[in-house]
């Protein structure tokens, strides 16, 4: 058996807890959530994909993605280099004071997938790979 297939989804996501509930002290002692402002970020999704079942037992599938995000919260002034898309890279839970969700990104890549499904016969594992 052998499919194409081809998908699109609209997604959205919750800023980093972290980012939206930062807070900075006014001189006046007072605390101020200067990224309470930021909504969700946004992203379209398109994917493309091929499936061919070699035979009862193997497998072999192959997908093309590409994602576009925007609303991403970003630095305010002109030469910050920071994104909430380098979150989590390190692990880090900081995040600037003041931000702004004008930025953007993408995302693609190929996945190539081959494997075979579980038998009395065979246990061989999936290999996925990933450009």
């Amino acid at each position: 058996m052998q499919a194409f297939s081809i998908g699109f989804g609209m997604h959205s996501e919750m800023v980093p807890i972290t980012a939206f509930y930062t807070q900075v002290q006014l001189p006046d002692g007072s605390y101020v959530k200067t990224n309470d402002q930021l909504g969700f970020l946004h992203s379209n999704h398109y994917v493309i994909g091929y499936d061919w079942n070699i035979s009862k037992f193997m497998r072999f599938k192959t997908e093309a993605y590409y994602q576009h995000i925007t609303h991403v919260p970003v630095g305010i002034t002109s030469n910050s280099t920071f994104s909430v898309l380098n979150l989590g890279a390190n692990f880090e839970l900081w995040s600037p004071d003041t931000l702004i969700g004008k930025g953007t990104g993408d995302n693609y890549g190929i996945e190539f997938t081959a494997g075979t499904f579980y038998s009395q016969w065979t246990l061989l594992p999936v290999y996925d790979l990933i450009i």
